[in-house]
């Protein structure tokens, strides 16, 4: 991307999502791959959105989906 990150506490430049089945496993796997995620890339995070959704895979499956502006 050739825009820089915003680091002033204002705004966000970009997006990163996450999702997640929704079992007590797979959300702990989700939430150390986000914490993973922000410790090594360094970023600010501006707001979170998070919703349920369907996932199409083998068979479709509600999925925990968040989405972090950084």
């Amino acid at each position: 991307l050739k825009r820089g990150l915003n680091v002033t506490g204002q705004g966000a430049t970009r997006t990163r999502t996450f999702h997640s089945k929704l079992n007590d496993a797979a959300l702990a796997l989700m939430d150390q791959g986000i914490n993973e995620w922000i410790d090594s890339a360094g970023v600010e995070v501006k707001c979170v959105s998070s919703c349920i959704g369907i996932f199409e895979g083998k068979k479709p499956e509600p999925h925990l989906i968040v989405t972090a502006w950084y």
